[in-house]
């Protein structure tokens, strides 16, 4: 088995079948409130990302707080993007959380279907969509250190 799926349309229209049904849930959870509401570390990336817009004299590897957050401050640089396309708002920390979770999804059908098969993909899917309450709220967070 090959993890080029060039030629696999079936496979690919699965995936993003169950990719925009995962949005879609991720979405209707951030418009319901019903994720985690503005967690204290996901407010400091947003506060990167606005110093890396504003402009302040600080070098930017000194904004992040830990010296070993480079996933944080790599989401801060796509928060600082997610400002500057739909402005400074609750939306942007949410579809850059959507977006991470989405790369997570991503990741784990290839891994899934590679090693597994198309079935056991689409239950991962499945699991992935409508797994425990506790993920389902958390995975729309966007820290960078943690998923």
């Amino acid at each position: 088995m090959e993890l080029d799926d060039s030629s696999d349309s079936g496979g690919r229209l699965a995936f993003w079948l169950w990719s925009a049904a995962l949005i879609a849930l991720k979405f209707v959870f951030a418009v319901a409130i019903a994720d985690v509401f503005f967690y204290g570390e996901e407010l400091s990336k947003g506060s990167v990302a606005k110093a890396m817009i504003d402009g302040i004299p600080i070098d930017f590897h000194l904004l992040a707080y830990h010296y070993y957050e480079g996933g944080g401050f790599f989401i801060s640089g796509l928060k600082a993007l997610a400002f500057q396309v739909i402005g400074e708002n609750f939306l942007a920390h949410r579809l850059v959380g959507i977006l991470t979770c989405w790369a997570v999804f991503w990741s784990f059908w290839r891994l899934v279907d590679f090693h597994f098969g198309r079935r056991a993909a689409h239950l991962a899917a499945l699991a992935f969509l409508f797994g425990p309450s506790g993920f389902q709220r958390y995975c729309t967070l966007s820290l960078g250190i943690h998923f």
